[in-house]
């Protein structure tokens, strides 16, 4: 028989639980991600931070903590676009702390930056197709307790701007009739890609909800145009000369 408070928890779980479990994993990554990197004691409690709430989050999207996000939503299906890699959980579950004779020894076997990378790309992806699942009465009280998440819709914005701005600069004139001759250049979320890609890929994808196709569409585009010798520190220029704020293309 379901406890009285029930709706009382589920709402509240909407509130602030949740929030502060994707709040976690977000600023665990992003603290890896900083220059100069952070003390080794720190690096690793980032590490194992982040493996925590990871599991945590896609626990809950799969329904093995007791709590089941269809739950919260409407025709949600858990990681319809793709199940998380068994290689990766299997190094989430072994990056928790415990002591164990069965703990990877190698750098392989950890846990390290570009699972991270990656892991932190499909979990976003899965909170935005769980966040346009979900029920009306979840989405009027979504992260309104503590407001975790602001820091990253306030980090959205000018890079939403971005993919609208660059984007079509790209589309003008020459670079179109470049860009359309030299084929496409297909862009996928791999491991070999440059720091500097991943950065930028990652940013897209938190600044448009984890959009995959917009953010796969704009590396492509970014491919072409660094494929036909245009700067894109250039490009961002023209596109302040042409009257784009400085802050629509930063």
């Amino acid at each position: 028989m379901p406890r009285a408070d029930n709706a009382a928890i589920k709402h509240d779980l909407m509130a602030d639980h949740v929030p502060h479990e994707i709040w976690m994993l977000r600023a665990t990554a992003d603290g890896l991600r900083t220059h100069p990197a952070p003390p080794p004691v720190i690096f690793n409690a980032y590490i194992e931070a982040f493996a925590i709430h990871a599991r945590s989050l896609i626990n809950f999207f799969n329904g093995k903590d007791g709590c089941h996000a269809v739950d919260f939503t409407v025709n949600y299906v858990p990681f319809a676009n793709g199940k998380i890699e068994e290689r990766l959980e299997r190094k989430l579950n072994a990056q928790i702390p415990h002591i164990t004779e069965h703990r990877f020894n190698t750098v392989e076997e950890k846990l390290n930056t570009a699972d991270i990378a990656k892991l932190r790309q499909l979990i976003d992806a899965e909170i935005s197709r769980f966040l346009d699942h979900m029920q009306r009465e979840y989405k009027d009280v979504w992260d309104t307790k503590k407001r975790h998440l602001r820091q990253w819709v306030a980090k959205a914005r000018p890079e939403s701007r971005l993919v609208r701005g660059f984007v079509p600069g790209l589309l003008c004139g020459a670079i179109l009739v470049a860009a359309v001759s030299a084929g496409s250049i297909w862009w996928k979320s791999r491991t070999d890609r440059s720091p500097s890609d991943a950065a930028i890929y990652d940013r897209c994808l938190v600044g448009n909800g984890g959009n995959t196709a917009a953010c796969n569409a704009f590396m492509r585009m970014l491919d072409r145009a660094r494929a036909n010798g245009v700067d894109p520190k250039a490009e961002g220029a023209r596109l302040l000369g042409a009257g784009f704020s400085k802050r629509e293309v930063e």
